[in-house]
């Protein structure tokens, strides 16, 4: 029998948080494995979550003979902001001796012109950091050349630490796995080119079991159609892209299934977000759920006539579309790499639109209502099949063989 542990670091409504339970409880269906989970929420105290975190990986590590951990680079809400999410992995891994699996998520972003140059850094350089730090340098002296540079510029506006630690966060990350998984093509070949992890395992992300959904019954004549966006409310969703559309789709109404992002620095985004909506006349139109409890919100998605994902083209792998696709409501997503890996496991399966403007949204959204659910949805029946959670986990096992037998 073999001894898994899956340990999920930060608040228990994280997305990788979300994902790492849901491989735990597939994983306890198997009477092979033998599993341990530890959740842990971090305080933010510096040196007491580094002392928790030592004292975790000891516990685990001493029960099992292989840990899988779930990484984002953006590690505010779950291994911590800036730097210390680095530092935290480090305390973990120095009580932990056993392998480590590492899934790390939402790789894409580091492909922002902000990370382009460290994330291809391969090794420590101080040359290359320097190179990196540069422009917010230059700003920095000018400011203080005309006397008015102010304490919060230097901490916030002028020295940008968090594609720095982001990209570090990920380093550190390759490092420390004996198996690295990424859930998307596009990750792995940006892994790849970066000599970080040419190696990654490629495990696409699940569809979660959910009770098979029914037909939906038709709306009377005149009510509205309803339009959903899923999950927390981040930039990369395309949010401010539904807001524009609603002015060119008078009669739908629009529901934000979710609630805003669990990392702080997105609160000016949604606030923004609710700015747009008032000044463009849509907002008795828009509701904002927030965070909904489990039952809920696969409700709220199953009823919906449409859901859409007019994510940008850094967007990596989506929890939110996962749920969308199990729910069975008819989805509608921009041409984007993450979209393309779907539709080439089952051809047509998501709708697409191009380029990706309000405009060619709405034209988009009009062509779906107008076409019958059943259409709309054979092909996420099919990613339902391909993409379930025992099919995906049956992947998980041969990575965890590879890290055990040392060829990761």
């Amino acid at each position: 029998m073999t001894r898994i542990g899956y340990v999920q670091v930060g608040v228990p409504q994280h997305g990788i948080c979300r994902y790492g339970r849901a491989l735990a409880r597939e994983a306890r269906r198997r009477p092979e494995l033998s599993v341990v989970e530890e959740n842990l929420e971090l305080t933010g105290e510096r040196a007491a979550d580094r002392r928790r975190l030592e004292a975790l990986g000891a516990d685990v590590g001493a029960r099992v003979e292989l840990v899988h951990l779930q990484i984002s680079p953006w590690g505010d809400g779950s291994w911590g902001a800036g730097f210390r999410a680095r530092e935290n992995l480090a305390a973990f891994r120095r009580g932990c001796r056993v392998p480590l699996a590492i899934t790390l998520h939402d790789v894409n972003g580091l492909a922002s012109q902000d990370c382009g140059r460290l994330l291809h850094m391969t090794r420590s350089s101080t040359a290359e950091l320097l190179r990196g730090l540069r422009p917010s340098g230059i700003r920095f002296a000018k400011q203080l050349l005309r006397g008015n540079l102010r304490r919060e510029d230097l901490l916030v506006g002028y020295w940008n630490w968090r594609p720095l630690a982001a990209c570090a966060f990920a380093r550190a990350a390759t490092r420390a796995a004996a198996v690295l998984l990424v859930i998307t093509d596009s990750e792995r070949k940006l892994l790849s080119a970066a000599r970080l992890r040419p190696d990654a395992v490629l495990i696409p992300h699940f569809v979660d079991d959910v009770a098979e959904p029914g037909p939906s019954a038709p709306k009377p004549a005149g009510v509205p159609k309803t339009l959903i966006v899923a999950g927390f409310i981040f930039h990369s969703k395309g949010h401010e892209l539904v807001v524009e559309a609603m002015v060119r789709l008078p009669d739908v109404r629009v529901v934000f299934v979710g609630g805003k992002s669990l990392a702080g620095f997105e609160t000016s985004h949604f606030a923004r977000l609710m700015d747009l909506a008032r000044e463009r006349g849509v907002h008795d139109r828009l509701e904002v759920t927030g965070y909904l409890p489990e039952s809920e919100y696969r409700q709220r998605l199953a009823e919906a006539d449409l859901a859409v994902c007019p994510f940008d083209e850094n967007k990596s792998a989506s929890g939110s579309l996962s749920s969308l696709i199990a729910s069975g409501v008819p989805v509608l997503a921009s041409d984007i790499p993450l979209i393309a890996e779907y539709n080439a496991l089952v051809p047509g399966a998501i709708p697409t639109f191009a380029p990706r403007t309000a405009e060619a949204l709405a034209t988009a959204v009009r062509r779906a209502l107008a076409t019958p659910r059943s259409e709309l949805t054979q092909g996420l029946e099919e990613l339902r099949k391909r993409l379930s959670l025992a099919a995906v986990y049956d992947r998980h096992l041969a990575a965890y063989a590879q890290a055990l037998e040392g060829r990761a």
